[in-house]
């Protein structure tokens, strides 16, 4: 339950409605509008955080690898260097060459030959999952990502920036030999920050252009000869009417090709889905494409997509629009406006062609995602201009804010159904199905995966306007529950900022005042602290001006203590906190607020200085605490019980405080590095130490960490 949490605030609007300043409803009616002014996203970034849905293994192979004999045997040599060279760092090959030349199925072919290896360990990351508009990579979240797949970020807390991320991760990488496969490098920083510790390691860069400085071994990588381009339309046409056709006919396909994989796959497709065409009809028809497109590559891609079913087509006119890094078969239901069964048979028909992917998210028997890989968001929104009308992507792109919407919230209840929440819920669609919650961290999970698209129909609503700034100021309220896990500061600051300014335009007051709060953590958090202030007292003054002694006034009190708090100021902290309480007690039905009240001021408390009067505060909430039966609030008020009667030499007090707090830790299931300090503490006071040092060595060694490692 996070902070604030309480039951919903007096005057809320109807179900499936904000209400804003006069007291009108507002309704969830999509009002369509132009596009021209649509920002596209290109791979928004994530947060990848502890569950996450796959652990960086390389993604499957395609259907067809032709030769690269060459360049196998170069990455198997410098793989292969002896363990006693004298190795300062780990090698890296870049492998360079235009888009389509086959870079990425040379680098996951190499990644799944290592990983069949004993003892050996392959990890693989698509960059432009992580790459901001503008062309900037979410470093933190890759390291989250990496961290993730190294076992340690599903069992320990991260900390949060980047310094402190890349020193978890070089410790985790020191001694261990890794094969470390980055696709969709731009910039050689990018592979320097992601350099693993151990020198005996391996990186592999796939990017446009070679990064001499970096490199070690060079791969520019060249079409294929003809011999090998007619060898991958041959396998493409195995088991097909297609099988036994003429290698001059196949020649001449291929010589259209340029000798790219990725449009002699494109061209051995159409082969399959026209058996009875002409291969000359088909050459020519191809030649003319590439007069009238430019490139070979657009002209192949139009063959394609006009070949689609035209639900498969609408899906790939939308997809350029959807700001995350892929979409799954419930989201496709929205986007499209279609029951789920259609849209899985359109996300099938596309994803059976060269112009998508099936996600390097999916694992055997897990949801279906498929993602618009970058060479292809070109020409699909020229498609899009071409063949989608004026509202085809704003219908879409609002008929999946409400779906994300509702998600969103119903995410937010399964994780903690009493908090509160200015804005109803959202009622149900008519499209795209309900996810199901089956429990709290299927919740969590879906927060974790769904992140990028999350905050990138913030930036869509916002520039969609009109009716969309209600859903996207009402989206960011659940989206404090992501930003609890991620601790992605920079994306929550930005959605939030964006909320509160769509609130203050639709009139809703008390939804502005909520993200004003929430918008003022990130800030604390990152050391911004006037405009951390300036947030919270605005979200106060309101709060105070139109919903006194209420909820949503005592946790706008709450998140102002807490920026006082980070910038110093405990004694203005410990007032809002305890006003805060009081608002609480008034309401006489929030014995959870009265409680974690109590153990904020109490902390601040003790920071300052005032260890007599912090104990005073803990000691009173502590039953508060037990009577609402919150795990995670009992455990944070023992510990911080344990500290005080530590620090005051009451060593008895002090071990039965911990003990208790470490039953209701394991209780709930709690992060390793908590549980560890536990076991740590009790160590060394004194109580069973051998048996609390072999828990805490236990809990290390499940965390993938070596006993003096220490995360953060």
């Amino acid at each position: 339950m996070p902070a604030g949490d309480g039951e919903r605030s007096r005057g809320e609007a109807p179900r499936g409605s904000v209400r804003n300043e006069a007291g009108d409803n507002h309704g969830v009616a999509v009002q369509a509008g132009r596009i021209d002014h649509l920002t596209v996203y290109q791979a928004a970034p994530a947060d990848p955080a502890d569950s996450e849905p796959y652990g960086g293994e390389p993604p499957p192979e395609g259907p067809v690898f032709e030769n690269r004999t060459r360049e196998l045997a170069e990455l198997r040599s410098l793989w292969r260097r002896h363990p006693a060279q004298d190795l300062a760092r780990p090698a890296v090959a870049v492998l360079s060459g235009p888009v389509g030349i086959g870079k990425t199925s040379l680098v996951v072919r190499f990644a799944h030959e290592v990983d069949r290896a004993q003892d050996r360990r392959a990890l693989y990351a698509d960059l432009t999952r992580w790459r901001r508009p503008g062309g900037a990579t979410d470093l933190r979240g890759v390291l989250r990502h990496l961290l993730g797949a190294l076992g340690v970020a599903r069992h320990w807390t991260l900390p949060d920036t980047y310094a402190e991320l890349r020193d978890v991760y070089l410790r985790r990488t020191r001694g261990v030999r890794l094969l470390l496969a980055l696709d969709g490098v731009l910039a050689r920083d990018e592979v320097e920050a992601l350099l693993p510790a151990s020198a005996e390691s391996v990186v592999l860069a796939a990017c446009a252009r070679p990064l001499p400085t970096l490199t070690a071994v060079g791969l520019p990588l060249d079409g294929l000869s003809p011999h090998h381009a007619v060898a991958v339309l041959r396998a493409m046409l195995r088991g097909t009417p297609r099988e036994g056709l003429a290698p001059e006919a196949l020649a001449r396909v291929a010589g259209v090709c340029g000798g790219f994989p990725g449009l002699l796959t494109m061209a051995g497709g159409l082969l399959r889905a026209h058996p009875g065409r002409r291969v000359e009809r088909l050459v020519a028809e191809l030649t003319s494409r590439l007069t009238q497109e430019g490139t070979m590559a657009n002209g192949l891609a139009d063959e394609v997509y006009a070949a689609l079913p035209p639900q498969a087509r609408r899906l790939y006119r939308l997809l350029p629009y959807h700001p995350g890094y892929d979409i799954g078969t419930d989201a496709a239901s929205a986007l499209l406006g279609t029951g789920l069964d259609e849209a899985e048979d359109t996300l099938e028909a596309l994803a059976g062609t060269e112009l998508a992917a099936v996600s390097t998210r999916v694992r055997a028997n897990g949801p279906f995602r498929l993602r618009l890989p970058d060479v292809w968001r070109p020409h699909a929104l020229r498609r899009a201009q071409r063949d989608g009308g004026e509202t085809e992507a704003a219908d879409g792109l609002l008929r999946l804010l409400c779906w994300y919407r509702r998600q969103a919230e119903r995410a937010d209840r399964a994780i903690a159904e009493r908090r509160l929440r200015v804005v109803e819920g959202l009622g149900g669609q008519p499209y795209g199905p309900d996810v199901a919650f089956t429990s709290e961290a299927d919740a969590r999970t879906w927060f974790e995966t769904e992140s990028g698209a999350l905050h990138g129909l913030v930036r869509v609503a916002e520039d969609l306007g009109g009716t969309a700034h209600e859903h996207g100021a009402a989206l960011c309220e659940p989206l404090w529950k992501e930003y609890e896990e991620s601790n992605g500061h920079d994306a929550a600051a930005d959605s939030f900022a964006r909320g509160v300014a769509m609130a203050q335009a639709a009139g809703l007051v008390e939804l502005t005042a909520r993200l004003r709060s929430q918008l003022s953590q990130p800030f604390a958090r990152t050391g911004r602290h006037t405009e951390a202030l300036d947030q919270a007292a605005q979200a106060v003054r309101s709060a105070a001006s139109v919903a006194p002694g209420t909820p949503l006034h005592a946790s706008a009190l709450e998140f102002r203590g807490k920026a006082l708090e980070a910038s110093g100021d405990h004694a203005g902290a410990v007032d809002d906190y305890r006003a805060s309480r009081t608002v609480h007690e008034a309401l006489g039905d929030s014995p959870y607020g009265v409680a974690l009240q109590g153990f904020l001021a109490g902390r601040a408390l003790r920071r300052a200085g005032d260890a007599a009067s912090a104990a005073a505060e803990q000691e009173a909430a502590l039953p508060v605490a037990r009577s609402t039966g919150n795990h995670r609030l009992i455990a944070r008020v023992l510990t911080e019980t344990g500290a005080l009667r530590e620090a005051a030499g009451d060593v008895r007090g002090a071990v039965a405080a911990y003990e208790e707090a470490l039953a209701h830790e394991e209780a709930r299931g709690a992060k390793f590095d908590l549980r560890v300090a536990l076991h740590e503490r009790l160590a060394a006071l004194g109580a069973a130490p051998e048996a609390h040092r072999g828990a805490a060595a236990e809990l290390r060694s499940r965390a993938g960490l070596p006993e003096s490692d220490e995360p953060g």
